[in-house]
């Protein structure tokens, strides 16, 4: 009986192991359009830009003069000074790939070089609630090898008795 007891805290203590590695592993789902909508948001108030993004994101291909095509969500934005600035995001992890804020013209940009910079290189915060979904799923492992052990320890500790 004293070696069942000790099979099944293995066995637990295992498959919450393999609970967390998968979780830690697991490679994040693509953000959706409406995620791409609010890191565009989140991405021109982080650069101090005044405007609205479009309540709709467009899905698209943005071909790199060099590297392989990445798939994006297309964001408009309109900006409280007039005009429209383009941020296409990559779908995988909402990373900007292309900003276009050329006026109507193309003769000037509707931003300066500080706004484009920030909106250029904003890091957006897609993972929130998967990483704490990992967090969750570690304490509850840790939770159960701790439970492990003691039923380990106890199943041992009834058997030495018994002899």
């Amino acid at each position: 009986m004293r070696k069942i007891g000790q099979i099944v805290a293995v066995a637990m203590a295992l498959v919450a192991v393999g609970a967390v590695l998968i979780g830690w592993l697991q490679e994040p789902d693509p953000i959706t359009a409406d995620e791409a909508v609010e890191v565009a948001t989140d991405a021109l108030r982080s650069a101090d830009v005044d405007g609205r993004v479009a309540a709709d994101a467009s899905s698209g291909t943005y071909e790199p003069t060099s590297g392989d095509p990445v798939e994006v969500w297309k964001t408009v934005a309109t900006l409280d000074g007039g005009g429209t600035i383009s941020l296409w995001l990559a779908q995988d992890d909402g990373e900007p790939v292309f900003l276009d804020d050329r006026s109507p013209s193309g003769a000037t940009q509707l931003l300066s070089e500080a706004q484009f910079d920030a909106l250029a290189d904003h890091e957006p915060d897609v993972g929130g609630e998967r990483l704490l979904r990992n967090i969750v799923l570690t304490v509850a492992a840790g939770f159960i090898a701790v439970l492990a052990a003691l039923l380990a320890s106890i199943q041992i500790g009834l058997t030495k008795e018994q002899a």
